[in-house]
């Protein structure tokens, strides 16, 4: 960023949501097998709550994207942003997890959506605010 290089910046997002593609194929896989899977390593079959492990994956696939465009935050100086962001996140999980598990009753798939929805704006927002600094001096 400091030697102005916006074409290698662009580059490497590319190459590395490529990386998040496949892994994100990766756990829409582990999704559909992780049944027998678990059942075959363990010898036992798991009981946990509807929707956890799809809930799991689609959080995981969020998380990559965030944290990919929150490095290229952090290293063309947008920290204030990203404080924003994440403290708007931290203040607003609680109460959305606790809202989904016990007044929507959920239960533990209600925190894991509340999750999945706080790091659903920085997946969101994260790629607009990376674009928008690199679009401009591009």
């Amino acid at each position: 960023y400091a030697r102005n290089d916006f074409r290698w910046i662009k580059r490497t997002i590319k190459k590395v949501n490529i990386i998040i593609l496949v892994f994100s194929i990766g756990a829409i896989i582990l999704t559909f097998i992780f049944e027998p899977l678990a059942e075959i390593w363990l010898d036992k079959k798991l009981e946990y709550p509807e929707y956890l492990i799809e809930l799991m994956a689609v959080y995981i696939v969020l998380n990559m994207i965030a944290n990919n465009y929150n490095c290229v935050l952090q290293g063309i100086g947008k920290i204030k942003e990203m404080s924003i962001i994440a403290g708007v996140e931290a203040i607003l999980n609680i109460p959305v997890s606790i809202f989904f598990a016990k007044y929507m009753d959920i239960g533990i798939s209600g925190v894991l959506l509340g999750s999945v929805v706080m790091m659903a704006m920085s997946a969101i927002v994260a790629p607009l605010l990376v674009y928008k600094k690199i679009g401009q001096k591009a």
